[in-house]
């Protein structure tokens, strides 16, 4: 039976709905589960020892979601209850947790572009190096800014061969059914890994080709100019992680990722007609020609851990990281690059640049002042994030350099009141400064001058939970937390053509604050694990993205989110599972700004509601899952709605496979994507409108794949 987590964070009074029971490698080994150690609340804690409200998707589970399809949203989507549909492409467009956003970490690092957000997230990493993803869902603070959705957090590699040098060699070739020579997509990684002493180390490297994506037609799938494509791609990923055991109680670790995905450059959008139901598909042409050079993402992320688990009978732990991210953008021949005020149509595209770097302490100690049952947490966050973003062709600067350097405090408590009823509180405090120098903006924009200035803002953001054990089996629990995030300050700022205006007189660079308010229940029993919660979140000035001209604008209005997530399982025998979850999600807006709610979220901002169900089994060294997945129609409503066939959301259905077996030589794979070769049109085609973003999905796709270890 997969272990049911308990509602309540030691460390975080936070609740989500577990992913272990949704079709969790886990659940389909026989005997012992391995005592995991979840992070995601900065507490370091097992599943099988205390309670716990991290969602789990390890190794195994990770390994047989990216058989079918190889992305961190492709996989966070099925076994996420709430995850909004991936993209498919290279940007993360529509890509919500509670249709809010999903604050992405390695390790503890912040993905997120909170200044300049290009919707790269998904892309830092391969997911070959990943031990496991940790997802805590609803509003919370305690990862620093960006989590107004949850905090999704991706957790590399450790090193496992003792007293040797280990290695994992994988290979896997991908293709539509007829295995097209255009269609077709390679990937090729290996990890080495030693533990031997007071030192570990693992060290990789992935190579990943992706082919023309082709639909349910048998026809190629359109492709995605400026945001950037995903298919005709490559990417490459270095991963090193070292660590040194100083003595029993103090440790130090330095990781390195260094990522690259590039477009190919080769195809270009050919517009569909949605009037006749054609979908837009891709050609080659004159690429350089229409859009510059390929997209692109380059992250190179570096971290520096230190631990002591005995200072002061408590633990300590520091993590000092840096990071770099570039995304670049395919251009367009447009007006907007316009040299001067009404000038030609050029060629030009963006660039968004962005240099990261942190500081980040916790000390954790148990039976606090002497009180036993009451543990305590204490840290300090620093931050500095210096980001521009400019384009590429003509070297001019669309989005000025910004810098953003927050210095957050936060303490958090714990006691249990008795053997059933357990209350937590904390509290961080977010103090923030913006600084921004003097800019003009593009000629597009009258060459507007706009003063600089820094900004800044105080926040304190509280969270308080309590859960009661109401049986062996069952328990209640209750929780209230605080997100916060900033607006995409440099789609503003980049958007200014009134003289006279200053960084420090538009509102619009208020922070995002989020009230994220949840009850649930959480039962496990011999065979049957459930979780029901219910929660509500509020913003009262939200960013939302509306897009006008092509150009996205944001828009701050007041958000109202409710929503419910239903996960169950059932273990038919030691070695069969089944399960599903449903999320249902209904948000408003305040289109007229009345200080009321009227008008639906839109499809990019709220995901419709989706079931998945599954059916795992692990018999031998044969492995299968087979899960479907729905998602429903939905109508947006109210007063601000769209009158056209924007409001419609049409719903499909989606079948997938996934097969192991193991022999002496190795692991033999096989995934399926849409196994049933079901025509549709994603969501994120839906909500763009548009003839030359009118894509289809992938259609049936098939991944062999061979790995071995020696």
């Amino acid at each position: 039976m997969p272990t049911t987590i308990h509602p309540l964070s030691l460390a975080l009074p936070l609740t989500l709905a577990s992913t272990l029971p949704i079709g969790n490698a886990l659940a389909q080994q026989a005997g012992p589960i391995e005592e995991i150690l979840v992070t995601a609340s900065r507490m370091e804690k097992p599943v099988t020892a205390i309670p716990n409200t991290v969602s789990i998707i390890d190794r195994d589970t990770i390994k047989l979601q990216a058989a079918i399809e190889d992305s961190v949203a492709g996989i966070l989507e099925k076994t996420v209850p709430g995850f909004a549909p991936n993209s498919q492409k290279m940007t993360g467009g529509a890509e919500t947790l509670r249709g809010k956003n999903a604050l992405l970490m390695i390790d503890g690092i912040s993905q997120h572009n909170s200044l300049r957000d290009g919707l790269r997230d998904g892309f830092t990493i391969d997911s070959d190096f990943l031990e496991r993803i940790e997802v805590v869902q609803g509003a919370n603070a305690v990862q620093g800014i960006g989590a107004t959705g949850g905090v999704v957090n991706l957790v590399t590699r450790v090193a496992k061969t003792e007293d040797r040098w280990g290695s994992t060699l994988k290979a896997r070739v991908s293709g539509n059914d007829n295995f097209d020579g255009d269609g077709l997509g390679y990937k090729l990684s290996y990890i080495g890994d030693i533990k031997t002493g007071d030192i570990d180390l693992v060290i990789g490297g992935a190579w990943h080709e992706r082919g023309i994506f082709f639909d349910g037609n048998g026809d190629r799938v359109g492709f995605r100019t400026a945001q950037g494509e995903l298919q005709d791609s490559q990417s490459r990923d270095l991963f090193a992680k070292f660590g040194y055991a100083i003595d029993e109680a103090q440790r130090i670790q330095l990781m390195l990722n260094d990522y690259e995905l590039e477009n190919n450059g080769e195809l270009v959008n050919v517009p569909g007609d949605r009037d006749t139901g054609i979908y837009a598909s891709s050609a080659e042409g004159d690429f350089a020609g229409l859009y510059g050079k390929p997209a692109m993402n380059d992250i190179t992320t570096v971290s520096l851990d230190y631990s002591h688990q005995n200072l002061l009978d408590g633990k300590l732990r520091a993590q000092f990281y840096h990071q770099d991210f570039a995304a670049l953008y395919e251009g367009l021949v447009s007006r907007r690059w316009a040299l001067t005020p009404g000038g030609a149509a050029i060629l030009d595209q963006s660039e968004i640049q962005s240099e990261k770097l942190g500081i980040k302490l916790s000390y954790e100690m148990n039976d606090t002042a002497g009180i036993a049952g009451l543990r305590s947490m204490f840290g300090l966050d620093y931050s500095s994030d210096e980001s521009q973003q400019v384009l590429a062709q003509t070297g001019r600067t669309w989005v000025p350099p910004m810098e953003l350097v927050t210095i957050s405090p936060f303490a958090q408590f714990e006691y249990q009141l008795s053997e059933s009823l357990l209350l937590a509180a904390g509290l961080r405090y977010e103090k923030a400064a913006l600084e921004v120098a003097d800019f003009v903006t593009l000629p597009s924009e009258n060459n507007t001058q706009v003063k600089g200035g820094e900004p800044d803002f105080n926040e304190p953001l509280v969270n308080i939970a309590a859960v009661y054990d109401i049986s062996d089996s069952l328990a209640f629990y209750a929780s209230y937390s605080e997100g916060f995030d900033m607006p995409d300050v440099g789609r503003v700022l980049r958007a200014i053509d009134v003289p006279g205006l200053t960084v420090e007189g538009i509102i619009n660079l208020e922070p995002v604050i989020t009230e994220n308010t949840e009850i649930g229940f959480n039962f496990d029993s011999d065979r049957i694990s459930a979780q029901l919660s219910l929660y509500q979140s509020i913003t009262d000035l939200g960013s939302r993205l509306n897009e006008v001209d092509g150009i996205y604008e944001v828009r701050r209005e007041k958000q109202e989110i409710w929503g419910f997530d239903l996960i169950a399982s059932y273990q038919l025998s030691d070695n069969t599972n089944i399960g599903l979850n449903y999320a249902h999600i209904d948000g408003e807006y305040d289109a007229n700004r009345d200080g009321t709610v009227d008008t639906d979220l839109g499809h990019n901002n709220q995901a419709p509601d989706r079931i998945n169900v599954f059916a795992s089994g692990n018999w031998g060294e044969f492995g299968a899952k087979l899960q479907l997945s729905q998602l429903l129609d939905r109508t947006q409503k109210g007063l601000a709605a769209p009158s056209d066939e924007r409001a419609e959301f049409n719903g499909y259905t989606l079948v997938d496979l996934s097969l192991q077996y193991d022999t002496q030589v190795g692991q033999f794979g096989l995934g399926i994507q849409n196994l049933l070769d079901k025509e549709y049109e994603t969501l994120y085609s839906q909500y763009q409108n548009r003839d030359d973003r009118y894509f289809s999905g992938r259609g049936r796709t098939i991944s062999l794949s061979f790995d071995t270890e020696f």
